[in-house]
């Protein structure tokens, strides 16, 4: 069964099966972050919706930061391909951290390095 919601959850969320899970009261819709939209669903009106979204943050932002003791901070709109840029960033800062460290221990002379005196 957990194959098959996985294949649902894929489906575009204009499809008729996702009409007809959410026409379904009986059918528990799991509270879960949204997943990024597929390339198929973000169309170039979403992309400028996107935009509009992240922009109206901001400003929310800038102004609830003026009144509130706490500024109100929403998430960026999500886009496709998110997940892989995150996880090729976190690579990049892996192996720049590994380069620092690398660089740095060549420059920091080993304990007991034999010079005495």
């Amino acid at each position: 069964m957990d194959e098959c919601w996985e294949l649902v959850t894929r489906l575009p969320r204009d499809s008729a099966t996702w009409a007809a899970v959410y026409a379904d009261p009986e059918t528990p819709i799991p509270d879960e972050v949204p997943a990024e939209p597929s390339l198929t669903e973000y169309s170039p009106e979403v992309e400028a919706l996107a935009a509009v979204h992240d922009i109206l943050a901001a400003i929310l932002a800038h102004v609830s930061a003026l009144t509130a003791k706490t500024p109100v901070r929403l998430e960026p709109y999500r886009r496709p391909g998110e997940a892989r840029r995150k996880r090729a960033k976190a690579q990049r800062d892996a192996a720049a951290r590994a380069e620092w460290e690398r660089m740095v221990a060549s420059l920091v002379p080993a304990e007991g390095g034999g010079q005495h005196g």
